[in-house]
């Protein structure tokens, strides 16, 4: 089992430009986002969930991950969920089949995490 954690501060978001969250987000996310009341801190979460996977897996972020191979998606009752692009999923095909994630926000910061086993 691994356990990974991030947090972030939700005004990190609040600047950034458009081709930046093109490159952490899929379009999916960005749709999401959108229709969210609380987009910016949203878009804290979801990032953290990601962060907190790859800090998981032990590599933590890297220029040489690519950000869109890991989705952050939400059931019908609205609890996240990852998604993982054909690349991803062959890297870790074997190593981990379950994945528990649990994404919380305030108007100020976002934490995420993820545990595998």
């Amino acid at each position: 089992m691994k356990l990974g954690i991030d947090i972030e501060e939700v005004d990190r978001f609040v600047e950034m430009r458009k081709t930046a969250l093109k490159k952490i987000f899929t379009a999916r996310e960005l749709d999401y986002i959108n229709v969210q009341g609380h987009a910016f801190e949203t878009m804290a979460g979801m990032y953290c969930a990601k962060e907190a996977f790859y800090k998981a897996l032990g590599t933590g972020i890297r220029t040489l991950r690519n950000l869109l191979d890991l989705e952050v998606l939400h059931d019908e009752l609205g609890a996240p969920y990852y998604y993982f692009q054909p690349r991803l999923a062959l890297e870790l095909a074997g190593e981990y089949t379950n994945f528990q994630l649990s994404i919380s926000h305030t108007m100020f910061n976002a934490v995420a995490v993820c545990i595998m086993f």
